[in-house]
């Protein structure tokens, strides 16, 4: 047997950062961790076994490799740097005793607080000894057992609020918290009397007897002394009430401090359930009586490692070998949720420890998580075993797995994200155990839910579309995989022949071809002589190694060859994708043409598959998913509608100023499945120059124009122009908001937030018959009118300068002031009435409010940012010939001077004074750019599909056998 060395003591010359286990590792060398509490040497594990791990690790896409011994010790590989060895004991851990004993658990934690703990030993008091240990078996447990607390003096109690007042709880992370809170407020005063803590515990568990299950029921009793009350009246009320369970229930007793000692008999008389000493006759005829243990801690620093230790009765009796597959958990450095593969070591018979690997969920679940056809379809994961059953584990309405970073994420039942009361059957048909209904398919409508935009507060639109779910059970194991495809999604692409070189990966810092020059863009590393591409982590074979994994010279010439027609480069993307970058590099010509333009910051095309074509090319955060952000999944949604929307920075984070997000749908021709969205950002000031020149009535003084989308987050106004921040017209137009709630024009809306465990308010501004809602004469104190701008998702409000009016509004996100709809309140959130805490689930149907979808993730970017130093600017403009002071204040670069003069951002002040007017034309400029753009790409991409069809018909004819290639054209719409 080797020695290996503590993790705590090794050297950190062979320690290199590791993207995968977020922290520095070395995969030399295997450590152990000895608790302070170890009971005896521990088991250290040989060559071959470490050898093993290494061989494991190289094949399989896993993290931690362990063994913890049963008496204290702990196996890690790789080695990561650990500061403090003694502390961490594997046996008290959840995935130790999950192993231990898989049957899932109901335990009592019964506390004595007589006067009497309050005595010190070693400068602690009992109490304070016993809450450490009462939270350290707390911490043992996992969320596929329950839990309740009661304590006892001369009166027993439990915890005065919420469930864990009348029955059992999930022992789930979140619910640990409270109950940790509830032990630390124990304190000591009164007698000792047993009966009514053993009545209590018993009510506990008589009011949460599970259906359908078997678990292990265990109460834990704990005290200081004897009892106050009578041993007889102590046993009888035993042998009642644990006879009315059937004997089911197990009790281990735990004695310290001067007034117990190893003999103290009544303690053992419990555990044992020793009746007949009593002269009690319990009725076996109903079930065996399951005896316990009583232990004697004579020394009180030990309670703790004695009372977490009592998995060793259970696991003693038992003989499996079971895998197990623990319950999802966050890692505690950032690598998201986990799951545990364990296996209970046994030497002749007897439990020796637990060896065991962490698998990220990330990874397991990536075909799932990353699974797209089209606009609505999308796949799903949810656990049917008893303990934990219908937990979902992966779902499009829930976070990433791999940006979850706590254990306190709700894992949702799958009934509540899919409430059709016709999916009711399919879970029922999943769990039910029925060999012939592991797998099957069934079709009906059912509700999918959207996102208007990127944070809650813009709540979700339900559109119901006739699904197909197909479900089959993951063999060998309780985990169910669901489908649920729409009919109507997406079309394919003819398979396309590259031409030229179509590529140029967004990670030209790290390498670009030949003949792309780099130039300053806002600050970034750029280009300007061609797009370049990027594409999500759906859009690879291997999404999460993508992520996982930096870019590299390399990695970014193999996608360069492949994705310019050199098939005998390995393929890293999934099926189509290179034709969709081929099809969207036709649009090249037309943005070079332009490339001057200092009104529009950046260009773009995305696809529905996870394509992003965009100029100038910079570098882009490799975990953004566009496809969830407004401005392409808001135009997904609204095929037919311009989408506006406006951020801080543009969508690529290019610019300096605030900018305004222009997008549309491209469909396929006669059809409404969806090919991308194609953009553009525009300065905020130049939109909203061209607002005002579109509508005369902003030109007047006496009014002020503004724009907000169907959600109520401005868009543009003129108290934003120089600072945009992300505002609801609830905070910045209060008077006008009591208004349009009042007349039912702005209506507030709810969904649930899982994340939270909230209740998420926001609002939608309906549909107004003719699309106006005129004010503008009006007597009132308020004079506005509202106009809906038509195919768009915004809306135009011009109103005059508002006198004194009497209103009342709040503005406090966190927390609702009301739930009465006509009150005027910001998008705000309240807690869940719906959510069950000890079962740990929501109580909802079909008719609740619905989901809300989950926040955008984007990870920070990590590497360091390219030096600009040197660069010429790719947008070449002398902003000293601006003749107005709106084309300057519209322009990316430039910005007016204290003396009216326009200069480049970051210049010196020079040139001509600029006119406080309007530029001429700017209105048909905004129209006429972006309609070009689109006319011009839809010639393009037509021409070339019907080049395709024509050829691909001229082949089926002269090869009859040839199957029917697909005819399907895309679309543009052109009239913005």
């Amino acid at each position: 047997m080797s020695a290996w060395p503590q993790c705590c003591e090794v050297s950190l010359d062979g320690f290199e950062d590791n993207h995968q286990f977020k922290q520095p590792t070395d995969f030399s060398k295997l450590c152990t961790r000895i608790s302070s509490t170890a009971s005896a040497e521990p088991h250290m594990l040989s060559e071959d076994a470490f050898n093993e791990m290494k061989t494991i690790y190289n094949k399989q896409n896993v993290l931690w490799q362990f063994y913890g011994d049963d008496v204290g010790g702990l196996h890690q590989y790789p080695t990561a740097e650990t500061l403090d060895c003694v502390k961490y004991d594997a046996r008290y851990r959840p995935w130790f005793i999950e192993a231990a004993t898989p049957m899932p658990k109901d335990v009592v934690l019964v506390i004595d607080r007589s006067g009497s703990m309050s005595t010190e030993h070693n400068g602690r008091t009992l109490m304070d000894i016993a809450q450490e240990a009462a939270i350290t078996v707390l911490k043992t447990l996992n969320p596929s057992d329950r839990v309740g607390l009661v304590s006892f003096s001369t009166e027993a109690s439990t915890p005065d609020s919420g469930c864990h007042s009348e029955r059992l709880a999930e022992a789930s992370a979140f619910n640990g918290l409270g109950l940790e809170a509830e032990i630390n407020n124990i304190s000591p005063s009164g007698d000792t009397y047993y009966v009514n803590a053993i009545n209590l515990a018993f009510d506990l568990l008589e009011s949460s007897i599970p259906e359908n299950q078997f678990r292990s029921q265990l109460i834990l009793f704990l005290t200081d002394g004897i009892p106050t009350d009578s041993k007889d009246a102590v046993m009888e009320t035993l042998l009642q009430r644990n006879q009315a369970l059937l004997f089911k229930v197990t009790i281990l007793t735990f004695g310290f401090g001067i007034g117990i000692d190893e003999s103290t008999g009544i303690l053992s008389d419990i555990a044992l359930q020793n009746y007949q000493k009593y002269n009690l006759t319990p009725d076996t005829s109903v079930g065996e009586i399951h005896p316990g243990e009583y232990t004697y801690v004579s020394n009180p620093d030990n309670l703790r490692a004695s009372m977490a230790s009592y998995y060793n009765f259970i696991s003693g009796a038992g003989t499996h070998n079971d895998i197990l597959i623990t319950v999802p958990y966050a890692d505690a450095f950032g690598a998201g949720l986990l799951s545990s593969v364990l296996k209970p070591v046994r030497i002749n018979g007897e439990f020796r420890g637990v060896v065991g690997t962490d698998i990220p969920l990330a990874e397991i679940f990536e075909d799932l998580t990353y699974f797209k056809q089209g606009e609505y379809s999308y796949a799903f994961m949810f656990d049917k075993k008893e303990s934990v059953q219908g937990r979902t584990l992966t779902h499009p309405l829930l976070p990433l797995t791999q940006v979850v970073t706590n254990d306190y994420s709700i894992y949702v039942h799958i009934t509540t994200l899919e409430r059709a009361p016709e999916f009711k059957e399919v879970y029922n048909d999943t769990i039910s155990n029925i060999p012939d209904r592991e797998e099957g398919q069934r079709t009906f409508v059912a509700d999918k839910i959207i996102a208007r935009g990127d944070t809650f507060g813009e709540g979700v639109d339900v559109v119901s579309v006739r699904t197909t779910y197909y479900w089959r059970q993951v063999e060998g194991t309780t985990l169910v995989a669901v489908l649920a495809l729409v009919e109507e999604d997406i079309a394919q692409l003819f398979r396309q022949e590259i031409t030229g070189n179509p590529f140029v990966y967004h990670r030209i810092d790290i390498w670009k071809p030949s003949g792309i020059v780099a130039c300053n863009h806002l600050g970034d590393y750029a280009t300007d002589t061609s797009s370049v591409v990027f594409m999500t982590a759906d859009a690879y074979v291997m999404p999460t190694n993508h992520l996982e994994v930096p870019d590299t010279v390399e990695s970014i010439k193999e996608y360069t060859n492949y994705m310019n027609g050199n098939d005998g480069t390995a393929n890293p993307f999934r099926d189509g994708i290179r034709d969709e970058v081929f099809i969207t590099h036709l649009i090249d010509d037309t943005w070079l043409s332009d490339v001057n333009n200092d009104n529009v910051a950046t260009r773009y095309i995305g696809t529905a598959n996870g394509v992003l074509r965009f100029y100038p090319g910079f570098r882009m955060n490799k975990y953004r998913d566009f496809t969830n952000e407004q401005w392409f999944a808001q135009a997904v949604r609204s095929k037919d509608s311009l989408i506006i929307t406006a951020s801080n920075f543009d969508s690529f984070r290019a610019s300096y100023r605030p900018t305004v997000s222009l997008s549309r749908a491209i469909t396929f021709r006669g059809s409404s499945k969806i090919f991308g969205v194609m953009g553009m950002d525009i300065t905020l000031d130049y939109f909203y120059k061209t607002i005002t020149d579109l509508y005369p009535d902003c030109q007047d003084s006496t009014y002020n124009c503004f724009v907000m989308d169907r959600s109520g987050y401005l868009i543009v106004h003129q108290d934003l122009l120089s600072n945009y921040k992300k505002t609801h017209i609830v905070d910045k137009e209060r008077l006008l908001s009591v208004d349009l709630i009042e007349n039912g024009i702005m209506v507030r809306k709810a969904c649930i937030n899982y994340q939270d465990i909230k209740r998420q308010y926001y609002y939608e501004i309906t549909d107004i018959e003719g699309g106006v809602h005129d004010k503008l004469k009006s007597i009132d104190c308020l004079q506005y009118r509202l106009q809906i701008i038509p195919r768009t998702n915004a809306v135009l409000v011009i109103i005059s300068f508002q006198l004194n009016c009497n209103y009342n509004c709040y503005c406090s996100p966190l927390n609702c002031v009301s739930e009465d709809p006509s009150t005027c309140e910001c998008p705000c959130a309240e807690n869940e009435q719906l959510f069950d805490y000890c079962d740990f689930r929501y109580n909802v149907d079909e008719n609740s409010a619905p989901s809300c979808s989950p926040p955008l993730y984007v990870q920070e970017k990590i590497e360091e940012a390219t030096s600009v130093g040197g660069l010429q600017t790719c947008l070449n403009v002398d902003c000293s010939v601006k003749s107005t002071l709106s084309s300057c204040s519209s322009s990316l670069v430039c910005e007016i001077c204290d003396e009216s003069k326009c200069k480049s951002i970051n210049g010196n002040c020079q040139g001509d004074s600029t006119k406080n007017s309007n530029q001429t034309g700017g209105k048909l400029v905004a129209v006429l750019v972006v309609i070009a753009i689109f006319a011009v790409f839809c010639i393009v991409v037509v021409v070339v599909y019907i080049v395709r069809r024509k050829k691909a018909q001229k082949e089926t004819k002269q090869n009859p056998d040839t199957p029917d290639q697909p005819t399907v054209e895309p679309t543009y719409v052109t009239n913005i």
